[in-house]
Order: structure tokens, then C-alpha cells, then sequence
């Protein structure tokens, strides 16, 4: 993974400070050999004598109370001034370079977002923020997910991810970037680059780390697609096929296209329509009774417009006496509010499940 400025800022700054910690006990050290277990003068000293004395010539606060009497401490004191006064020096300026370069805010962020990171369950990696990345990642945003961005580029990270928004630098690629991210509770991978190449690898090792995550890959034609699949991704997204259905929708079913386009996107001060998935868990209020006798309509509003069930198959718009049960799945049509009536009534407040 490539170190970001303020990674490298900061283990520079670090090693100054052990550096000084390093050249106080040898300088302490060396002082006591010199000078005191050498010298008739040396009669009651100890070892913290020689520790304060080189403390004292580290930092610069000269020699009020000791006078090296010994010809070799004297040559000693001259080395140990110069070494002294330069690594404070280096030690100053790399100090000075971490706070004022805004590398220590910076390096605060990450401790605190790697513990945020560290805490997430069932969240989402996006891997990309090129053009399909942030069209995925204003979506998150719009229906408030729980999820980690993963770039390579700090600029784009800067210019695009919010504040309060979890993020890692680095390359998707590699299994250090993607534990990090906690991949191994995590729910799904989005895996958006533009390069072919680098979403293959991606979904290669996200699979390696947990064959259960639900990945999904952008591809760029047929041939693509197949070796997404055999690397493991579940779906993979043809921008360009999509892109051409749209067109081709556009101009057979304008209508339709059009009321679609402002169902699902609001305007200004309204709420968006949204398709949702509703999982029926075992021993929930859905589980082992009939479509028709949930009310799902008349409480909350959602009008269910599909049930998959346990073997994959999706039926759309089941009949009412069609009978419900734990690992099917139900999609749903209707407003943000709505789904939230309905996960309560279900006993599931968690808005991601």
C-alpha cells in the first residue's frame, strides 16, 4: 500500500523522537564511562548524574553544575555537543513539519477513522471513485449506507469524500487495503475501476479473504464479464450495455422512461421512490403466513411488487395467497418512510438490514 504524506510525516516524526530517546541513554552512558568511573572526582555519583548531565547537553541547557574533569570527557562532551545539537535540530524541524504541514489533524483522522472502520458490521467497500464509483457513492449517500471508500488517489479523496465519510488510500488489490476495511464483516464489494485488470484482482483477492461477500464488478464488455464471474464476482455491470438499453428504452417507451426517471429520483423537498429488498428472517411476522395476511399494504404502504425464493427464482407480482417463510425475499415498492413502518413492524429497526 503507498503511505500517504501524512503517514510518512508522522513515522519520521516518530523516529526523531526515538532517535533523541537513543542518543540521551548512549550519551548518559558514555558520560559515566568517561567521566565517572574514570575520575577521582567521581565519588558519590551515579548512573542519573550522567543521564541529567547528557539531558542537560541535549537540550542545550549547558553545564550549571558539571564540568567534564577527565581529558577524555572533555573530548567526549565536544563529540556528544555536535551529535546532540544536530538530531535536536532534524528532530525540531520534523516536528515543526508534522504540525504545521496539517499532518497531525490529519493523522488524528485516520486513528479515528480506523476505529470507526474497525467497529463496522454488514457495511459496503466501494472500490473506484471514477465516473460508475461516484454515481455508486451518491447513492450511498442518498440512502444513508454504511460503507468504506477505497482510492488510490489522495486528491480524489480529497476533493470528493465528505468529513464523516470512512475512507482508506490505497490499492483494493492488495489484502492489507481491504482488511483494513474490515472485509471480513462486511456485506457486499463494489468493485468500479475503470481498468478491467484492477477489478479482476480486486474481486480475486476480496474472495480470497471471505468467499461469502456478495461482489459486484463494472466490466467493459462480454469477454470481461465472463472472467469477473469465474474470479468470483456474483454480478457485473456493463456500463455500456446499460447505457444503450436506456438509449434504446428512450426511444420505444418515452413514457415510461420518464415516469420512472421521476419515481425514483424526487425533486426538491420530496421524498424518492424505492425498490427494497425485505428479507424474511426465521421466526419474524412474515415468516409462515400467507402474503395476503401480513397487511404489509394497509400498515405501511409498500406495495410488494416480486417475491425470490429459497432457490433463486423471482416471481413478480405474487399472487395474495402466495405463502411466505424464512429465506425468501421480498421486494417492495414505496416511499423511504414507508420501509421504515414496515421494518418496525417486522421488529427490525436496523434501516440496512
Amino acid at each position: 500500500m503507498r503511505n500517504n504524506p501524512a503517514q510518512s510525516s508522522f513515522r519520521q516524526f516518530q523516529l526523531s523522537i526515538a532517535v533523541i530517546v537513543v542518543i540521551v541513554l548512549l550519551g548518559a552512558a558514555g558520560f559515566y564511562w568517561v567521566e565517572l568511573s574514570n575520575s577521582p572526582h567521581a565519588e558519590g555519583l551515579a548512573y542519573i548524574d550522567a543521564l541529567w548531565w547528557a539531558i542537560e547537553t541535549v537540550t542545550t541547557i549547558g553545564y550549571g553544575d558539571f564540568v567534564p574533569k577527565t581529558y577524555y570527557g572533555k573530548v567526549y562532551g565536544i563529540t556528544f555537543i555536535i551529535i546532540a545539537v544536530v538530531t535536536l535540530a532534524w528532530a525540531g524541524a520534523s516536528a515543526v513539519a508534522f504540525m504545521v504541514e496539517g499532518h497531525l489533524s490529519q493523522s488524528l483522522r485516520m486513528r479515528k477513522i480506523m476505529k470507526q472502520i474497525d467497529s463496522l458490521k454488514d457495511h459496503y467497500i466501494l472500490c473506484g471513485l471514477g465516473r460508475v464509483g461516484l454515481e455508486v457513492l451518491r447513492n450511498f449517500r442518498q440512502y444513508s449506507m454504511r460503507y468504506v471508500v477505497i482510492d488510490k488517489s489522495q486528491e480524489m479523496i480529497d476533493s470528493i469524500i465528505n468529513d464523516d465519510e470512512l475512507f482508506l488510500v490505497g490499492d483494493a488489490t492488495q489484502d492489507e487495503i481491504l482488511l483494513k476495511a474490515n472485509i471480513k464483516h462486511a456485506r457486499g464489494l463494489i468493485a468500479c475501476f475503470p481498468s478491467d485488470a484492477d477489478n479482476v484482482f480486486t474481486v480475486l483477492t476480496a474472495k480470497g479473504i471471505n468467499p461469502e461477500l456478495f461482489v459486484i464488478a463494472r466490466g467493459s464488455s462480454e469477454s470481461t464479464h465472463d472472467k469477473l464471474i469465474r474470479a468470483g464476482a456474483n454480478r457485473v455491470v456493463l456500463p455500456s450495455h446499460l447505457g444503450g438499453g436506456r438509449m434504446a428504452a428512450m426511444a420505444l417507451r418515452p413514457t415510461v422512461v420518464e415516469f420512472l426517471d421521476q419515481s425514483m429520483h424526487a425533486f426538491e423537498g420530496e421524498e424518492p421512490l424505492l425498490l427494497e429488498e425485505i428479507p424474511v428472517r426465521e421466526g419474524s411476522r412474515l415468516d409462515g403466513v400467507m402474503l395476503k395476511d401480513t397487511h404489509i399494504k394497509s400498515i405501511s404502504g409498500v406495495t410488494i411488487m416480486g417475491v425470490k425464493d429459497t432457490s433463486g427464482h423471482i416471481r413478480i407480482n405474487p399472487p395474495s395467497d402466495y405463502p411466505l417463510h424464512s429465506g425468501v425475499t421480498l421486494v417492495g415498492l414505496g416511499f423511504h418512510s414507508q420501509f421504515e413502518a414496515l421494518r418496525r413492524m417486522m421488529g427490525c429497526e436496523n434501516e440496512n438490514e
